[in-house]
């Protein structure tokens, strides 16, 4: 069995085991220990072999590709053990927690930082246009590459900034009318399996440069190149000296989730973008939603 996931995910699983698990694993699965350090990225190949881990060119450290996963699955395994299990509900809290804190910095902003924030996405997403296309594939089977890349490009070229966002006065005998456009806060947001990191990147350009955050509810059969996108944003927002957790998402998309953004009293707009299910879903929660 194949897996594709991050270089630095890799490695965060790998220093989060306990001591003694490099060599537990290979003891339980008949490897050396060095065999067992370079498939999480270590270099010893004196004393190990190698795994079958390609490594492509992306963010978060890269993309990495692995041939057979038995190693992962005993290292997740031993981390589940060692770990008290958080639940879906209390993952999705964290999630939109983080974003509530990411959204009181991105308000004050003037437009200006906010359109170097978006800026920098822009170039990212057009950097990884192909990366991203080719996951998305491999991830849903859905779509081609060709026509993916084009849509990355689309996204990256064509998606308002802050440009958008103009202010209206009008005065007379009775005074001085200001209209601003604010912020509605923190967004939450449904992302389809046809085009998950297109409405990641999208969304969070146009709810960004109105001073908003997003919490996305990734589709399940597209959650790894949805938080590839995700990572990317803000990494790309990092990188300028803006905050980080403007998009977020939880790791493990469910209906359950999904449920909890729905009713959560810190998500002040829903957005979808999918079938008629889950827009009517969204329409009938109860807040405002497009």
């Amino acid at each position: 069995m194949t897996k594709t996931i991050t270089f630095n995910e890799l490695r965060r699983i790998k220093d989060s085991l306990p001591d003694g698990s490099m060599q537990r694993i290979a003891d339980e699965l008949g490897l050396s220990a060095e065999t067992v350090r370079n498939y999480f990225g270590g270099h010893n190949y004196q004393d190990g072999s190698g795994c079958g881990v390609h490594i492509e060119p992306g963010p978060d450290g890269g993309l990495v590709m692995l041939d057979d996963t038995t190693v992962l699955e005993k290292a997740l395994e031993i981390l589940k053990e060692s770990q008290p299990e958080a639940t879906e509900e209390a993952t999705q809290e964290e999630a939109i927690a983080a974003a509530k804190k990411a959204q009181k910095e991105i308000q004050p902003m003037p437009l200006e930082f906010r359109e170097k924030i978006i800026a920098n996405i822009r170039k990212k997403t057009l950097e990884n246009a192909k990366l991203f296309a080719e996951l998305g594939v491999e991830e849903t089977g859905m779509g081609n590459v060709g026509h993916k890349i084009l849509k990355h490009q689309l996204v990256a070229e064509k998606t308002p900034g802050t440009e958008d966002l103009s202010t209206v006065a009008w005065s007379g005998d009775r005074g001085l009318t200001l209209v601003e456009q604010g912020p509605f806060g923190v967004i939450g947001a449904v992302c389809p399996s046809t085009n998950p990191s297109e409405t990641v990147i999208c969304n969070t350009m146009g709810m960004l440069a109105a001073g908003n955050t997003v919490v996305f509810a990734p589709h399940p059969s597209a959650k790894t190149v949805s938080n590839l996108a995700i990572d990317m944003i803000n990494r790309a927002s990092i990188e300028v000296g803006g905050p980080e957790n403007i998009a977020v998402a939880a790791k493990e998309p469910t209906m359950d989730v999904s449920k909890v953004i729905f009713g959560h009293k810190d998500i002040s707009l829903l957005c979808a973008t999918g079938g008629p299910g889950v827009v009517t879903t969204v329409l009938s929660s109860g807040k405002r939603a497009s």
